[in-house]
């Protein structure tokens, strides 16, 4: 995952000596955010002559016309315009040495990336208010990131506001492909440690499993009344998780079924495939967490599993299935 820092998050250093101390940090894009001020494009020209970090510009204007030939002048690498300030009917442009997306806010419907998906290689997710800094992530975002992956897997997806290193760490288990960084990082008086906890993960941890994880009816389940073999096999393969939960008439987890439980069953039952009992495909006391697990206790767990955990289910005091962690986008990301 990459990280874009903010430069204009810390206004009293001098920007020279701001993107100095990124760039001995290894960011690896440089964030401007333009707020309908085209005076932005002198400052680009002139963090070009002391650093050769990527340029990811966000222009919030009302006015986007008024930008293209700039862009097409200073050539950013990434440019995205705020979607919520466009005018009706307005065509993004393809800039032809610059990356460009759209950006939304947390109240705007994420569908309306159809209309650009053709010319956008990327989406911004502002997670907090555009343009300001210092405001705390809004857990919402989980959820809309989760859905736009699933109907736009080949879009690369960026995420702006309020992201701390656990934040970070929630963001690149969901396969975020670059996080925008501002104030923790850039006003943080060690930001080569900011730059190691948004990359990693040993930090306080304030948000709780239920926040991010995968809700109900985004899951494979089966019922336990209804499990079979080939009904495991069917689910899993049509929903591309892996994993396949049961639960009982109450809605309480009562087993999970794997990619490698399907193979250990059929290895052991490959001469009377017709009746391939449950015991030999459901492990029914999987590993799962609370969803009021904070992360660090999340972590905790999965670290004290005797082998790897890529699928996590979630349950409630009462072990009633409340979602699901998934894992491969992490492994992916790192």
């Amino acid at each position: 995952m990459k990280v874009s820092a903010s430069v204009f998050s810390n206004p009293d250093l001098p920007l020279q000596q701001v993107v100095k101390a990124l760039d001995a940090c290894k960011t690896d894009l440089l964030h401007v955010d333009c707020n309908d001020d085209p005076g932005v494009f002198d400052t680009i020209a002139e963090i070009r002559t002391y650093s050769d970090t990527p340029v990811d510009l966000h222009i919030i204007t009302g006015r986007p016309e008024l930008y293209v030939p700039l862009v097409e002048k200073y050539k950013p690498e990434y440019v995205q315009f705020q979607y919520e300030l466009l005018p009706a009917g307005f065509e993004h442009p393809f800039f032809e040495h610059s990356k460009t997306g759209l950006c939304i806010v947390s109240d705007t419907d994420w569908n309306v990336f159809r209309n650009y998906a053709d010319r956008c290689r990327h989406i911004l997710f502002m997670a907090t208010t555009p343009g300001q800094s210092g405001g705390r992530f809004n857990t919402e975002n989980f959820r809309r990131i989760r859905a736009f992956k699933k109907e736009f897997p080949g879009t690369r997806i960026h995420v702006d506001g309020g992201v701390n290193g656990e934040v970070s760490f929630i963001l690149r288990s969901l396969g975020v492909d670059c996080i925008i960084s501002g104030s923790f990082l850039v006003k943080n008086e060690n930001p080569a440690m900011a730059m190691l906890d948004l990359l990693h993960r040993e930090i306080h941890s304030d948000y709780k499993v239920g926040d991010f994880m995968i809700g109900p009816g985004e899951l494979p389940l089966i019922p336990m009344q209804d499990a079979s073999f080939f009904r495991a096999v069917e689910v899993i393969d049509a929903w591309k998780f892996g994993f396949v939960i049961y639960t009982d008439s109450r809605g309480r987890l009562a087993g999970i079924t794997t990619n490698a439980d399907l193979r250990r069953a059929l290895l052991k039952n490959r001469f009377r495939m017709e009746d391939i009992p449950a015991e030999d495909y459901i492990n029914p006391d999987p590993f799962f967490c609370y969803d009021s697990d904070n992360v660090t206790t999340m972590l905790s767990k999965i670290k004290s599993a005797r082998f790897p955990v890529l699928y996590l289910p979630v349950i409630a005091e009462d072990r009633t299935l409340t979602g699901a962690l998934a894992f491969q986008q992490l492994i992916k990301g790192e």
